[in-house]
C-alpha cells in the first residue's frame, strides 16, 4: 500500500513538474494511444460504431501532459485520426463526409480544451499546496520536509550514494534583536537573515528553514574534512553584522555539523546528529562543533539521569555537603556554602557539575533547589540548637528566579522552619543577578542576603554594579588560582576588592588553595575566603569538627 501511494505521488509530481528529458517518452505514448484507438475503430467496423470514442483516451492524456495546448491540439489530431483517414464503414469501404468528421473533430477539440483547463487548474492548485508543504513563505526558503526529501534523493539516487554534510544553525539572540528593531518586523527580520546567509553560500551549498530560529545548511559532495573546515569558516563569517533598517545587528549563532555516511545511514540520523552537535556547542559556549560519537553517549547518559531525579529525591540519594567560609579579619569560620551531591547507586558520589547543567534546562532544577533550601534550613536549625550560628549560602539559578512559583515556595519553606534574616544568603551568578532585579528585591524584602557569585565572568559594568541588589561579591576562582604568580590577576583582584568596598559590599575570594594566596588576599584587604586551603566540602557532621579545629566550638 505504501509503495502504491509513493508511485501515485511520483506520478502526480511528474505530471505537475514535467521533465524535458522524458518528453520523447510522452510523445511516444501518445502516438501509441492514437494508433491503438485507430486500430480499435477500424477493425470493429469504422467510425459509425462506438469504438471511435476510444480516441478520447489520448486526447485526455495530451491534456494531462500539456494542459490547454495539449488538449486543443490533441483534439485536432483525434479529429484527423478519426476523420479523413477513417472510413465510415470499413467493411464496404465507405468514407466519411467532410461535415461528419469535421464536426466530430470540433467535439474532440472542445472536450480536449475543457480537460486542459481542468488539469491547468488542478496543476496550479497542486503546485500551491506543494509550495506550502515544502517552502516557508516568511523566510522564502525550502523547509525541513524539502531538505529531508533532498537527502533521501542523495542517499538513494540512481547515480549512487553521494557524500554530504548538514549544518544546523541556531540564532540565539533573536528575541533581543526583536526588542531593538520591533516585533512588527519579525517576518522581515527572518527574511533578511535568510537572504544574508543565502547570498554568501557557494555552489553546492543550500540553505533550508527548519523551525523558529533554526536553519539547516546542506553541503553536497563535501568530504568530512571539508565540512568541518567550512563550518569553522562560516562560523567566523557570522560574526560580522547584518544591516536591518539601518541598524547593524550582530547574530549570536551556534552551529553543529554532521556528515554522511559517517554519522548516520539515513537522512533523519544525520540531521539529528547535527542538532546534537549544535546543542553541545551551546552548552559548552562554542560557536560551532562537529558531531562525535561521545556526544550521543553523553546525551543518552544525561537523559537517563534526568529520568532518575524524582526517584532519587524519594530515596534520599541526594546529600548536602558544606564548604566553610573564613573571615580573614576575625580569623574564624563565619558561614558555609551548601553544595549538593548525588550518591548514585551505580555511579557513586557525583559532584554538581555532573548533573546540574542538564537539569538547569528543565523544571527539575526547581525541585532540587527547593530540596536544598529545605535541607540547608533544617541543618541550620540543628546547628542553632547546639549553639552554633553560621551563615548558610544557597545557590540559585536564573531558572529558579523565573519560575512563577519560586517566591511562593520560598515563603512556604521559610514558614516551615521559621528562619530568615541575615543568616541565609542566596548566591546568584553575575549574569543572572543583572536580569532578575525585581525578584531579587522581593527576596531582600524577605530578609535574605544576596551574593554575586563567579564575579568577573559576566558582563556587568562598573556603572551598573552599584545598583545591583547584592551584599557580597564573590571573586571567581579563575582569578585566584594563579594570583601569587600572575601579576594581571593580582591587579584585577586588588581592583575588585577596592571597588567592592567603595560600593559598601563585602568581598569574598573563592578557590583559595594555598597559604600564600590567603596571606596575599589578606594584605589586599579581602574580607573573607573560601577554598580547599580552609576545607573541602564536607558533610554536616564534620562542620563541628572544623569549628573545633579553628577553636570556635
Amino acid at each position: 500500500m505504501k509503495s502504491m501511494s509513493r508511485w501515485f505521488e511520483n506520478l502526480v509530481i511528474r505530471w505537475s513538474r514535467p521533465n524535458k528529458e522524458r518528453r520523447i517518452y510522452d510523445y511516444f505514448i501518445l502516438f501509441i494511444l492514437y494508433l491503438l484507438s485507430w486500430f480499435a475503430a477500424y477493425y470493429t467496423g469504422g467510425s459509425k460504431y462506438s469504438y471511435v470514442h476510444t480516441v478520447y483516451i489520448p486526447v485526455i492524456y495530451a491534456a494531462l501532459l500539456f494542459k490547454i495546448p495539449g488538449g486543443f491540439l490533441g483534439g485536432i489530431v483525434a479529429g484527423i485520426v478519426m476523420g479523413p483517414i477513417m472510413p465510415l464503414d470499413a467493411e464496404i469501404g465507405v468514407m466519411q463526409s467532410f461535415s461528419n468528421w469535421f464536426i466530430r473533430m470540433l467535439f474532440f477539440v472542445v472536450i480536449g480544451t475543457i480537460a486542459g483547463i481542468i488539469f491547468e487548474i488542478l496543476s496550479s492548485q497542486f503546485n500551491r499546496i506543494e509550495r506550502l508543504a515544502y517552502f516557508d513563505s516568511v523566510a522564502e526558503l525550502p523547509n525541513k520536509i524539502c531538505l529531508q526529501r533532498r537527502l533521501e534523493g542523495l542517499i538513494n539516487g540512481n547515480n549512487g550514494k553521494k557524500n554530504f554534510g548538514i549544518i544546523t544553525l541556531v540564532v540565539e539572540n533573536y528575541l533581543d534583536i526583536l526588542d531593538v528593531i520591533g516585533y512588527d518586523l519579525t517576518d522581515y527580520f527572518w527574511f533578511r537573515v535568510a537572504r544574508y546567509i543565502n547570498n554568501h553560500l557557494p555552489e553546492n551549498v543550500s540553505l533550508y528553514y527548519f523551525d523558529n530560529n533554526t536553519y539547516q545548511i546542506l553541503l553536497e559532495g563535501f568530504d568530512e574534512g571539508r565540512v568541518e573546515k567550512w563550518t569553522e569558516h562560516f562560523s567566523e563569517f557570522l560574526n560580522y553584522p547584518i544591516n536591518i533598517s539601518g541598524i547593524p545587528i550582530y547574530l549570536k549563532c551556534r552551529l553543529g555539523c554532521a556528515f554522511y555516511p559517517k554519522h548516520g545511514s539515513t537522512a533523519e540520523e544525520v540531521m539529528q546528529k547535527s542538532f546534537i552537535a549544535m546543542d553541545k556547542a551551546r552548552t559548552r559556549g562554542l560557536g560551532h562543533l562537529c558531531y562525535q560519537e561521545t556526544l550521543t553517549e553523553k546525551s543518552k547518559e544525561n537523559f537517563l539521569l534526568l529520568g532518575e531525579v524524582k526517584e532519587a529525591l524519594e530515596k534520599e540519594e541526594f546529600v548536602l555537603y558544606y564548604q566553610p567560609k573564613y573571615n580573614l579579619l576575625e580569623e574564624k569560620i563565619f558561614g558555609v556554602e551548601a553544595l549538593i551531591r548525588w550518591n548514585h547507586p551505580r555511579k557513586g558520589m557525583m559532584s554538581p557539575g555532573e548533573f546540574i547543567p542538564e537539569m538547569e534546562n528543565t523544571d527539575l532544577i526547581n525541585l532540587l533547589t527547593y530540596w536544598v533550601m529545605e535541607r540547608a534550613l533544617s541543618d541550620y536549625s540543628e546547628w542553632k540548637e547546639k549553639g552554633i550560628t553560621l551563615n548558610v549560602s544557597i545557590n540559585i539559578s536564573s531558572h529558579n528566579l523565573q519560575h512563577y512559583r519560586f517566591l511562593e515556595e520560598v515563603d512556604r519553606i521559610i514558614a516551615e522552619y521559621a528562619i530568615g534574616g541575615p543568616h541565609i544568603e542566596l548566591e546568584i551568578t553575575e549574569t543572572d543577578i543583572m536580569t532578575e532585579n525585581k525578584v531579587l528585591d522581593k527576596l531582600l524584602e524577605r530578609g535574605f542576603r544576596i551574593s554575586i557569585d563567579d564575579f568577573g565572568t559576566g558582563y556587568s559594568s562598573l556603572a551598573y554594579l552599584k545598583y545591583l541588589p547584592a551584599d557580597t561579591i564573590k571573586i571567581d576562582r579563575g582569578f585566584i588560582g594563579n594570583i601569587t604568580e600572575n601579576g594581571s590577576d593580582r591587579e584585577i583582584v586588588k581592583a575588585v576588592i577596592k571597588m567592592g568596598h567603595a560600593l559598601g559590599k563585602s568581598v569574598l575570594a573563592e578557590g583559595v588553595e594555598t597559604e600564600e594566596a590567603l596571606e596575599l588576599l589578606k594584605e589586599m584587604g579581602c574580607d573573607s575566603v573560601q577554598g580547599y586551603y580552609i576545607s573541602r566540602p564536607v558533610p554536616k557532621e564534620r562542620i563541628i569538627d572544623l569549628l573545633q579545629q579553628y577553636s570556635q566550638f
